[in-house]
């Protein structure tokens, strides 16, 4: 993947390892130092990369889009996606 200017935030208070917002004029990664601290460098570094990877993949809940199983069926195919770009 190519470097895109895409800023990370460090939030401590996130529930989540990290979050995308894949904005495509703003794209942010949220995570979360202390959470990533426990799974060590090699398990971060694969959990920021899978985040990188749905804002290279354009992975964005559009409006009026899919629901229900749709949506989960979407979902879970977008998260395989991003495991395997990263």
């Amino acid at each position: 993947m190519q470097s895109r200017n895409i800023r990370t935030i460090a939030l401590d208070t996130l529930a989540d390892l990290a979050i995308a917002m894949a904005d495509p004029h703003d794209p942010v990664i949220y995570y979360n130092p202390r959470l990533l601290k426990r799974y060590g460098p090699e398990i971060s570094a694969f959990v920021l990369a899978h985040e990188e990877a749905h804002i290279w993949l354009g992975h964005r809940r559009p409006e009026g889009g899919p629901r229900g199983e749709a949506l989960e069926e979407q979902l879970r195919g977008w998260e395989l996606d991003a495991d395997c770009a990263a």
